[in-house]
């Protein structure tokens, strides 16, 4: 056997060795005895043929026995070295030649015979008589020498190709097997000679798939191994900072632990227990209790209570009862105690902790007020998220149609109210603003963006926003900018132009004569970094020096009669201190009542690699120009918002810039309207609009939809022309995380209800390119928006509205929310019954059925209806159902009937309104509608292939292709699509598509648009 110690060189050494020998002795033993007696049966014919000749050739000489003639013809046959012996005889003489070794002959005077000698005899006959014997005897001695010379050449050349091959197959297996080998092994010595803790690899290259596999498995081996050395000495430290942290509750536990025997020996206690019974030390307390019958209880018998709880529970928890301590002095305590037993389930002893009822009353005081405090941050947070929804939807109106209303034809008055009505609500905005970024902040929830930015569009910004502001109250508004400022830098730009704008109104609140100077100053500047100091100086009232140390803090003003002047809500500078805290900054503040304030802060920015000049930088370049009203004409956009009335803000504000604007109340009708349009140019949309909290289907999962759509879409074009729509989210959520949750969706920007009219207009134009003649445009002559002209008979315009008691609907707030605009608060009404008048019923089914999710969520958008038509009662019933339903409290179906009786009233009071007057209602004709023709042709063509391929979504675009057939004069054809269709009679319907396409001259065949 082998020895333990060889290495797997040594042993394949020994075996091809062994392996070689073995295979060369075995073929050489075969070969030879091959050979011999193949030589043997060769040197066997040769002795038969010789016999054969020299028979023959003796007959006659041996006739006459010449024996000159005999001697010769022997002679002649010695001459080959194997022929040994020749003889011949009669019976009286004897004539032979023998060979020696040398090829010379002799006389032979008798037969020689030996096992080396091949020998034949036989008759010589001559007319049939026998007249001698001839003897021929060949050697094997040569031939011998000769296999043996040839066994040796074939030896020595099975040697010398084993001898190779060894060579080459060691060679190989060196390079392939033993050095990898050795390198793992190298490995494997150096990770146990460290601690394991090493990130290494093993190195060397070329290793084969096996010894790979076994290299990966090994290094995955030694990564198991470390992270178990990891966690065992992450469980070791555990284990020993457990026992320490024990030993250290043990010491410094506020309860007192002990250990007592049987018969109430005390054996076990911690400083606690010593100190809550009136004891110097824990070994004061072993010494001094030999009982705690009769040492420690009060009355004795409670021990006996203790015992029997605790023998048939095996524990006993909060066990109250009365201690002496070691003053006699009586304290009320709560025991938590269990039995403790050894492997065979025998009682040792009992182990617990004693608790001083009053200290453990404090703690639970203390836990109750903690508890009560996370509880009031959840719901304000909760809170402040749900009032952000709430507060900033009615704002968006009230904002955007003070807007609109102010580009009406207004008297003086009305113009001055609606004016101090939208700047109320501007400020109203800015304190909901303050309130919630110093709310994120507070929670912690407030992150700082690192995105690049170039400083110039900052002042620019901020020299939009306050020049026309300085410029009223007759101050100058400076900025002064060093020129060693980088332009280009990587931070959270929102958020400084945040504090500028705060620092920049306060100044222009408290300045009232003089000027407000702006500047930036380099503070340092590295490879990679820059800290830049920004001050806004103003000429104003200034501030008392020992105030200017409480003017960061939260809710605070200067003087109290500040807040009452000037209004605030005293979080701006402290919102400003704790973002130039999260930017790695300071602010600082230099006043002087009477002489004006300078407030200074610094902020660490990022720089832009140099040498390239960023993209966003060279757009800036080619699209810096000025919106105006031109720039929108024609743009087309697709708003899905499902509140009515923030839906007309939005159409208002869309369509007096000369935007074309299709309405969809919910995600999947926009998804619907969207996928219909396909990518004609005369059809598409050049940006959505998406309100993010709808029924049905919200805004994020429609962006969704419609980004797999354009994906498809680019898929199914022969060219790489880009698809994507811009999608801008338009949004009451203003919390943390929800302009984050948009972009994430899918969604492009992000604006914030209530509308602000110029940044909305700036993201549009930042997304849409402006100003290009578009072909789904309708203009006049000279360039403007057409406009249906409205009938002068309609009975909005009238004063019959004005008389209308409406029950359970305050019509005059109503029509005052509305800026008196009758037409669009009776369309309001209108639409109320048409969509909404069965909501009820609606929640009721969800109720019944169990839903409560889908009836909060109806509940909900329930409400915000009733309250845009001023329908009051009805929205206190609905927001007092919604509440129940939000506490978890049974939502009875009897308070359900109520409502709906209520909505049955309104409903009836409506429907005696009069119809707000519609517009006539376009007429398709084929001579003159190639416009509507071009619409509808790309939904047809790919109804039918979908038909062609039997898929029952190819009614997607029926309903569009139904309404386009009954406008125009084939009504038959739209029935007969409709019921071929629902019964899935696609071979049918393809049929009725091709008269249909026929008729209106259409190519059903594919073509790319």
């Amino acid at each position: 056997m082998l020895k333990n110690d060889k290495t797997i060189t040594q042993i394949l050494i020994i075996t091809l060795v062994g392996v070689t020998t073995l295979v060369m002795t075995v073929f050489g033993v075969i070969d030879y005895y091959r050979e011999y007696n193949a030589r043997l049966d060769k040197l066997h014919t040769k002795l038969n043929s010789i016999t054969a000749q020299l028979s023959i050739a003796l007959v006659n000489p041996m006739w006459t026995f010449n024996i000159p003639d005999i001697s010769k013809i022997i002679e002649s046959f010695m001459k080959d070295k194997e022929v040994y012996f020749v003889f011949t005889e009669d019976e009286k003489r004897f004539i032979g030649r023998i060979q020696n070794e040398n090829g010379d002959t002799s006389p032979l005077h008798s037969k020689i015979s030996s096992k080396e000698l091949f020998f034949s005899e036989t008759d010589i006959i001559f007319n049939g008589e026998k007249i001698g014997v001839l003897g021929v005897c060949l050697t094997t001695v040569f031939m011998k020498q000769e296999l043996k010379r040839s066994l040796l050449y074939l030896l020595t050349s099975v040697f010398i190709l084993n001898l190779s091959l060894i060579s080459i197959t060691f060679f190989v297996l060196m390079k392939t097997v033993f050095t990898p080998l050795k390198i793992i092994e190298n490995y494997a010595i150096k990770m146990c000679a460290s601690s394991g803790m090493e990130e290494s690899q093993i190195q060397g290259k070329g290793f084969a798939k096996e010894l790979k596999n076994l290299k990966n498995s090994i290094q995955d081996m030694i990564g198991q191994l470390k992270n178990r050395y990891l966690d065992l000495k992450k469980s070791q430290t555990a284990l020993k900072e457990a026992e320490k942290k024990y030993r250290e509750i043990f010491n410094n536990a506020v309860e007192g632990i002990f250990q007592t025997t049987l018969d109430g020996r005390l054996i076990t206690a911690n400083p606690a227990l010593a100190t809550i019974l009136g004891y110097n030390s824990a070994q004061d307390i072993l010494k001094s209790i030999s009982n705690v019958v009769d040492d420690l209880y009060v009355k004795p018998s409670k021990r006996d209570d203790f015992l029997r709880i605790i023998d048939t529970k095996g524990r006993i928890q909060n066990f109250k009862t009365r201690v002496y301590r070691k003053d006699k002095s009586i304290i009320s305590v709560s025991i938590t105690a269990h039995s403790v037993f050894d492997d065979n389930q025998k009682l040792l002893y009992y182990e617990g902790v004693l608790e001083n009822i009053t200290q453990k009353r404090k703690a639970e005081e203390l836990k109750i007020a903690k508890e009560a405090a996370e509880a009031s941050t959840r719901a304000k947070n909760v809170f402040l998220a749900s009032m952000s929804h709430e507060i900033r939807t009615p704002m968006n109106a009230i904002l955007g149609l003070s807007d609109l209303a102010l580009k009406t034809n207004l008297t003086t008055q009305q113009q001055d109210y609606i004016e101090k009505i939208g700047m109320s609500a501007h400020d109203l905005l800015g304190i909901i603003n303050d309130i919630l970024d110093f709310s994120k902040i507070e929670a912690g929830e407030l992150n700082i963006d690192h995105v690049d930015f170039l400083l110039d569009d900052i002042w620019e910004n901020l020299s939009d926003l306050f020049t026309e502001k300085s410029k009223i109250k007759g101050l100058k508004l400076l900025f002064a900018i060093e020129e060693n400022i980088p332009p280009a830098l990587i931070g959270d730009p929102l958020r400084v132009k945040q504090i500028l704008i705060n620092l920049i109104g306060n100044a222009l609140k408290f300045t009232q004569k003089g000027k407000i100077i702006v500047r930036v100053s380099l503070v340092e500047k590295t490879h990679d970094r820059v800290i830049l100091q920004f001050s806004v100086k103003d000429t104003g009232i200034g501030i008392d020096q020992e105030k200017l140390t409480t003017i960061f803090a939260p809710f605070t003003q200067v003087e109290p009669f500040i807040t009452r002047k000037y209004s605030g809500t005293g979080l701006g500078l402290s919102i400003c201190k704790q973002l130039i805290n999260m930017m790695d900054g300071k602010i600082w503040a230099k006043s002087k009542r009477g002489h004006g304030s300078c407030f200074n802060f610094t902020t660490n920015f990022g720089l832009q690699p140099e040498g390239q000049e960023p993209e966003f930088i060279r757009s800036k370049k080619n699209h810096n120009k000025i919106i105006n009203m031109g720039d929108f004409k024609g743009i087309r956009i697709l708003l899905v918002e499902d509140n009515s009335i923030n839906r007309q803000v939005a159409v208002e504000i869309l369509e007096s810039r000369g935007i074309i604007v299709t309405n969809a109340e919910n995600g999947m009708e926009a998804i619907n309207i969207f996928s219909s349009r396909g990518n004609n140019d005369l059809l598409k949309f050049d940006a959505v609009i998406m309100d993010v909290q709808m029924p049905g289907m919200n805004g994020f999962e429609a962006t969704r939809q419609i980004r797999q759509i354009e994906l498809k879409n680019l898929k199914n074009q022969k060219s790489n022309k880009k698809t994507r729509i811009p999608i801008i989210t338009m949004t009451a959520h203003a919390m943390i995380g929800d302009r984050e949750k948009c972009i994430s969706s899918g969604m492009d920007d992000y604006i914030a209800k209530p509308i602000d009219q110029d940044r909305l207009f700036k993201i549009l134009k930042k997304w849409i390119p402006l100003g290009a003649d578009r072909p789904h445009a309708a203009k006049k002559e000279d360039g403007s928006i057409e406009k249906t002209k409205e009938n002068e008979n309609d009975p909005c315009q009238s004063d019959c509205l004005e008389a209308k008691a409406l029950p359970e609907i305050n019509f005059s707030k109503g029509l005052k929310r509305l800026q008196g605009n009758k037409k669009l608060y009776l369309k309001l009404l209108h639409e109320f019954v048409q969509n909404h008048a069965d909501d009820i019923k609606k929640i009721k089914q969800a109720v019944e059925k169990k839903d409560i999710e889908l009836a909060q969520r109806q509940l909900h958008t329930f409400k915000g209806v009733v309250k845009s038509i001023a329908a009051d009662h009805l929205a206190q019933i609905t927001q007092n159902l919604e509440e129940m339903i939000k506490q978890n409290k049974t939502l009875k179906t009897s308070f359900l009937d109520d409502a709906q009786k209520i909505v049955t009233r309104i409903a009836d009071s409506i429907n005696s309104l009069p119809q707000p007057l519609q517009k006539p209602q376009k007429e398709y004709h084929m001579g003159n509608s190639s416009l509507d023709i071009k619409k509808i042709t790309p939904g047809i063509i790919e109804m039918y292939q979908l038909l062609g391929q039997n898929r029952i979504d190819a009614d997607k675009y029926l309903g569009s292709l139904k309404e386009f057939l009954t406008n125009s004069g084939f009504e038959a054809d739209a029935r007969k699509l409709d019921i071929s269709l629902s019964q899935f009679n696609f071979k049918e319907t393809r049929t009725v598509m091709e008269k249909i396409a026929r008729q209106l001259n259409i190519s059903l065949e594919r073509r790319d648009i």
